[in-house]
Formats: structure tokens, sequence, C-alpha cells
């Protein structure tokens, strides 16, 4: 004989398919995107799958405060940009927002994403690279440096900072080194120019057709300033301006761009 179904079976599966639910880790400048339904995960993770729009539709934690963030490669130099809006989703914050650090005098890094975790992952970066200076009596070289910066993320993936990096520097015979990478570590390198924020995807069309090999510092600043510009009027949560440092072996350029401020 089949056994009869009562309500409280109906029930007792409904919550078992409920308890089955899991995150993906999308692409590296998607970020973290969950599934509905309940499950064990961290409650850092647990609560971000629960932000919304103003519409209801889910928003990714890696678009809560906005951001846009370049890196771009010269001849001897470099150069790095961002954005200067601090937002909760469509609400602006502030406009003066800074979103890239120096390390040192050769070495910037840009974080995008949740500014909490940004400033709190700036904080431990800062404390291991003085520590590094103390025993080693030297800078960290910018490929060292991207190696920490992987390590520490990866080191808290089950419940990761939601960022993601830019690390831009000279490195040996003043060679221009520029990476980024995921939430949890996964480092991308590159030669010309890397990107990441809300406005990763107008930035990376804007630079794939202005960018050219070996340009001097002022014709880099000028093309990373318009790729800059012009990828935020496409974003509605980054934007209010630039802020651009370029950088060679003997100075640093740091300058504010003005944008739309809507």
């Amino acid at each position: 004989m089949g056994r009869l179904i009562n309500a409280n079976d109906k029930v007792n599966d409904h919550q078992a398919n409920e308890s089955c639910a899991f995150f993906n880790l999308s692409p590296l400048h998607s970020g973290l995107h969950f599934s509905a339904g309940r499950s064990p995960i961290p409650a850092k993770l647990d609560a971000a799958r629960r932000i919304d729009t103003p519409a209801g539709s889910p928003m990714s934690i890696f678009e809560y405060n906005g951001s846009a963030l370049i890196a771009m490669v010269g001849k001897n130099c470099f150069a790095i940009a961002s954005d200067r809006r601090l937002g909760v989703q469509l609400q602006t914050i502030a406009t003066d927002f800074q979103k890239i650090y120096k390390v040192h005098d050769k070495l910037f890094l840009g974080l995008s994403g949740l500014a909490t975790d940004a400033q709190t992952l700036y904080q431990r970066l800062v404390f291991r690279h003085k520590l590094y200076q103390l025993r080693e009596e030297r800078d960290m070289k910018p490929e060292t440096f991207a190696n920490l910066v992987s390590s520490i993320l990866y080191e808290k993936r089950f419940g990761p900072y939601f960022c993601q990096p830019v690390i831009a520097g000279l490195g040996d015979e003043d060679k221009p080194f520029i990476c980024t990478m995921d939430s949890i570590g996964a480092k991308y390198l590159a030669k010309d120019f890397v990107v990441a924020g809300t406005a990763s995807e107008s930035l990376y069309g804007a630079c794939e057709s202005m960018f050219k090999p070996d340009m001097e510092p002022e014709e880099l600043f000028e093309t990373i300033s318009q790729a800059l510009l012009s990828s935020v009027d496409r974003d509605c949560l980054s934007g209010w301006g630039g802020h651009v440092y370029v950088v060679t072996s003997t100075e640093i350029r740091e300058r504010i761009l003005k944008g739309r401020m809507d």
C-alpha cells in the first residue's frame, strides 16, 4: 500500500528544499551572487544576499557603495584613478571618498567594493607592510605586495572581504606592474590596464579604444582621465569627478578631476 501524504509531510519537504541553498562565485567583475533559501553559510555572507534595491530585486554586495577603479601602464610609469562617490545604493553619502591609497612612493593600492571592508583590509595591509619594512629594512616590491594581498584575501575566503583590489607600482628598473584580483585573491596580471568596480564594463570599452603602449606621463594622464570620466557617466553608482595619480621613478602627480555632479 502507498503511504498517505499529509500536510505536515509537505511542510517538512518544503523546509528541506529551502535549506538546500548555496552561493556561487561569479566571474572577476561580477561579485558574489546568492540563490534564494536558507543555508548554513557565515552570517556575513547570509546578510549579503538579502540586500535589495528599491524596486525589490537583489543587488550584489559589491554594488552597495558603488565604485570605479582603473590602473594603466605607460613608458616607465603608471597611472591609477578612481571616482570620488560614496553611496548607499542610489543615495549619495559623500563626494570626496578616498579609494586609492599610497603604500610607498612607488606602490599604490585601489580598493573597490564594500567601503567598510575596503578600509579594514587597507589597515591590515598597512600593518603587514610596516612589519616588512622593520624586518627587511626596505620597501615591498609590487609583486610581493600583490602576493600578500592575495594571501590575506584567500585566508578569509569563507567570510571574505567584499572588495576587489587594484595594485599598481614600479618594480625593478622602473618597470610598471599592475594587477587586480577577486574577493578571494585570484590574481589577474596585465600589461596594459586593469579595471574594477561597478563601472567596469564601461571602463573596459573605453580603455580598449583609448589605450596604446609606451605613453608618456602627460599622455597617460589624459588617456586614463578620459576613460574614467566617460565610463562613470554610464554608471549611476559611481561618479562625482575623479582622483588620478601618475607615478614615475622621480615624482608623483596627483590631480582631481571635475565631472558631472549628478
